[in-house]
């Protein structure tokens, strides 16, 4: 059965750049672990002053993740 996980972080003022391109990196290597079936990175809508920024990594079971 696959498992789902969601981790959100509010980004400091003037660094959801850096964030996003350190979040892109770990999600292109999240793929070399043969456990791991998906990965995405959630972000505010346009016009949103929302800092939040998450992550969805869904695994093959509870053991991979």
């Amino acid at each position: 059965m696959a498992i789902h996980v969601v981790i959100t972080r509010r980004v400091l003022p003037g660094k959801e750049e850096e964030l996003k391109d350190a979040l892109r990196r770990f999600l292109g290597y999240s793929f070399l672990h043969g456990g791991v079936h998906g990965a995405a990175m959630m972000t505010a809508l346009p016009g949103s002053e929302s800092r939040e920024i998450g992550i969805l990594r869904t695994f093959a079971d509870q053991a991979e993740q």
